[in-house]
């Protein structure tokens, strides 16, 4: 059973136990913290270097996440009071592309996987990303070494729509994504 209620910036959804929310400045620490777990944890999975991460403070991340751009947002995934989860939803600003977005930074801790945490946090990611007036589509890029990811967005609808080969390279390893797409009209 899903329950409701509304704060100053959306809706928190509480599901399967779990709380899903848009972050806010007030979570800046908690996203520090999560988003270098993921950088240092699962290196083949971001873009970003942890050593590059670092780099930003605790405020640049309050900073980021209060003068995100309309349509866009962090979703959080909190186990009582402690972020487990998170996602980042971009929708395109320029003229010529605003009918679509992208998600970034697909994260659960390792202690709430198998729980379908990141099921229901990518479904509270398109749930508040569906109803955006001229959104035509959504795209993702996923190592091609994530089959549980890779499974999850093809379950929640989207499609590879190619393989980037060397998309990363991490060491001396090179890692493969596959970019995939969700149309929603």
């Amino acid at each position: 059973m899903t329950a409701e209620r509304c704060t100053t910036r959306g809706k928190i959804r509480h599901t399967m136990g779990m709380n899903f929310r848009e972050l806010n400045p007030s979570d800046a620490a908690a996203y520090w913290n999560v988003r270098l777990e993921a950088l240092e944890t699962e290196r083949e999975a971001f873009g970003k270097a942890p050593e590059e991460f670092r780099v930003l403070s605790v405020e640049d991340m309050a900073t980021r996440l209060r003068d995100m751009s309309d349509g866009s947002f962090c979703m959080g995934g909190f186990d009582g009071e402690a972020l487990i989860g998170i996602a980042t939803f971009i929708r395109e600003t320029r003229v010529k592309e605003q009918h679509k977005a992208h998600i970034y930074g697909v994260y659960v801790k390792a202690s709430h996987r198998g729980r379908g945490v990141g099921r229901a946090l990518m479904q509270q990611v398109l749930d508040r990303a569906r109803p955006q007036a001229g959104l035509d589509h959504i795209l993702l890029a996923v190592a091609t070494t994530n089959t549980t990811a890779f499974e999850l967005y093809r379950s929640l609808g989207f499609e590879t729509w190619g393989t980037e080969p060397h998309a990363l390279r991490v060491g001396d390893k090179f890692v493969d994504e596959h970019q995939m797409v969700l149309r929603l009209r």
